[in-house]
C-alpha cells in the first residue's frame, strides 16, 4: 500500500500547487474548488 500513500502526497501537493498559482494569478482557474 506504499504506492496509494506515495499517489495521495502527490496528489496533495499538487492540488496546494494548484490552489497557490491560481491566488497569484486568476485569469486560468477563477475558482479550482469546485473542481475538488
Amino acid at each position: 500500500m506504499k504506492i496509494l500513500s506515495i499517489f495521495l502526497v502527490v496528489l496533495v501537493i499538487f492540488a496546494v500547487a494548484v490552489n497557490a498559482k491560481s491566488k497569484s494569478e486568476e485569469t486560468t482557474m477563477p475558482s479550482p474548488n469546485i473542481i475538488l
